[in-house]
């Protein structure tokens, strides 16, 4: 099953769920001023250090940083 999702996403399971959670924070970001702690326990980080080391890796950017570009 891995395998095959693999081969439609060219990622790993856990790296799209990843993907789709920072999409989600990107999203609150964008939309709301609540603070990062409080988006990355909506986008399913429980552990702030986690979302942010995601984030970083996903958008090459701080989720504040994120914010300020307004992208």
């Amino acid at each position: 099953m891995r395998r095959i999702f693999s081969e439609y996403t060219n990622m790993s399971p856990s790296e799209y769920l990843n993907v789709v959670r920072i999409n989600k924070a990107c999203e609150l970001l964008a939309h709301g001023n609540d603070s990062i702690e409080d988006i990355s326990r909506a986008a399913g980080y429980p552990v702030l250090s986690t979302f942010l080391r995601n984030f970083r890796k996903i958008t090459g950017l701080s989720p504040s940083a994120w914010r300020k570009q307004g992208i």
